[in-house]
């Protein structure tokens, strides 16, 4: 199994994007994620791309 690292911004995303979902447990909008982590949504799109080694 392949493993991916994440870039610390890259955690903090998910982390808002898990706590997020766990609150609503539905559908979670890109510019709610982009306020949790203080970031508008164009920025908070370019940081989600993970790049694989």
């Amino acid at each position: 199994m392949s493993s991916i690292e994440l870039t610390p911004s890259q955690k903090k995303i998910l982390r808002a994007l898990t706590n997020l979902h766990k609150e609503s447990e539905g559908v979670i909008k890109g510019e709610d994620i982009a306020e949790q982590v203080d970031r508008n949504q164009g920025q908070y799109a370019t940081r989600c791309r993970v790049s694989r080694r």
